[in-house]
């Protein structure tokens, strides 16, 4: 899935809210991190063109989703917050070796979450799925 329509960035952090309703904290962590990078890199139709509804839950991503993504990773074990931070610093890489510019690879970082997502969850449903990826 390619997180590039406002539509997309609210369907993430609706899935992270019921992630966090389920207990599945990693999983929250994962979609409300999606909905706080894909909001400040999707481009939005003009507010005025947009029913009220819409607003406020464009509204709502963007007052929460920063924030819930902390949230969720202090109920992660240590382990697992390493492993979110580290996810985050290697999808940034340097421009040139002589040059202390570095390129934010966003994208790569929102697949990789959904992806992540779908095998978490498949694990969940299928727990003998790790014999079988090679």
């Amino acid at each position: 899935m390619n997180i590039t329509s406002y539509k997309d960035v609210i369907w993430a952090f609706e899935q992270g809210e019921k992630a966090q309703e389920n207990g599945s904290f990693l999983i929250a962590a994962r979609y409300y991190r999606v909905a706080m990078i894909a909001y400040s890199h999707c481009e939005f139709p003009a507010r005025d063109t947009l029913p009220p509804t819409t607003l406020e839950k464009i509204d709502k991503v963007c007052d929460n989703s920063f924030e819930l993504f902390h949230q969720m990773c202090h109920e992660l074990t240590p382990a697992q917050r390493a492993m979110l931070a580290s996810e985050e610093s290697s999808r940034r890489h340097k421009i040139g070796p002589d040059k202390e510019y570095y390129e934010w690879l966003w994208e790569d970082l929102i697949r990789y979450d959904l992806a992540m997502i779908n095998r978490e969850e498949m694990l969940r449903e299928h727990p003998d799925y790790p014999k079988y990826v090679l």
